[in-house]
């Protein structure tokens, strides 16, 4: 009897191992099915016309079927999403994560010689705002504006408690001043376009980056607007590395136009002195 149940449990492991490995070689047949589209039908091009939206879809069922299998399943495919989307104009950041230098004290680095990366068209075009939409993770794309005193709020800012963005934690530590590790970051401030509780612009950053490395930066935007009434070309993308759900830091590039009064290309880093983040969760620890 004894024998019997021992093999019956060997049949039942080896049933869920083969069913493991079965679904881990339907992913990866996926991912290489959707590099071979990039390639046949002629990359950007094709996912300008109508079957983006088909093939989007179809990444973020494969995303939510990924989250089950090995980590090196997940990262396959997901990478695949984030190029595509990035061939598709959806987040766009203008450089490589490994180009930016390890953090090293200082809040913010000069990226491309603090030259933003705008077009003419972009240049030219009246005031709006446009949101990403979220990826198969929660995670926010790039957020883009152009900032007029048109879009800032005539009233003050609500709640966003109820927002939680990729990789939310609520923790603190003695060490941060008000405590908490994480704020809810906007990517385009409540003060320019009057977006608050909105899940597409706020995502899981430090204190350290939204005070040291954004918050400057947006306060010499806004003072421009409000003294001269002109319009701010910007842009905010959160970076993130292969699966992670909490951003390396935020791309952030603005032009004032007809002047060069701003004018600026940053990465800001998501850190926070004194603490250790592990980016792909949100935990974290003194360091």
């Amino acid at each position: 009897m004894r024998r019997y149940r021992q093999d019956r449990a060997y049949e039942k492991r080896k049933t869920r191992m083969n069913r493991r490995h079965g679904l881990t070689a339907a992913l990866f047949r996926v991912a290489v099915v959707l590099g071979l589209l990039l390639f046949v039908y002629g990359g950007v091009d094709y996912y300008q016309n109508r079957n983006l939206d088909r093939t989007l879809k179809l990444l973020e069922q494969v995303g939510e079927t990924a989250k089950t299998v090995p980590a090196k399943v997940r990262d396959l495919v997901w990478r695949a999403e984030n190029e595509i989307r990035e061939l598709a104009g959806e987040q766009t950041p203008s450089f490589p994560l490994d180009e930016i230098p390890e953090y090293s004290g200082e809040p913010y680095v000069v990226v491309d010689g603090n030259a933003p990366d705008f077009t003419d068209e972009e240049r030219a075009s009246d005031v709006y705002e446009y949101y990403n939409e979220l990826d198969s993770l929660g995670r926010c794309g790039t957020a883009q504006a152009m900032l007029g005193p048109e879009l800032m709020p005539q009233e003050e800012r609500g709640e966003i408690d109820m927002v939680h963005p990729s990789g939310w934690h609520t923790v603190e530590y003695d060490c941060i001043e008000n405590g908490y590790l994480y704020n809810r970051c906007h990517l385009i401030a409540y003060a320019m376009t009057g977006e608050n509780a909105n899940e597409k612009n706020l995502i899981t950053g430090t204190q350290y980056m939204n005070i040291e490395g954004m918050l400057p930066w947006e306060e010499k935007i806004l003072q421009y607007i409000w003294d001269t009434g002109g319009r701010v070309l910007y842009r905010v993308t959160p970076i993130f590395r292969g699966s992670d759900l909490v951003a390396r830091g935020v791309h952030m590039e603005a032009e004032s136009i007809g002047s060069r009064e701003i004018y600026f290309n940053i990465f800001a880093y998501n850190v926070q002195p004194g603490i250790v983040i592990d980016y792909s969760d949100g935990e974290s620890w003194l360091e």
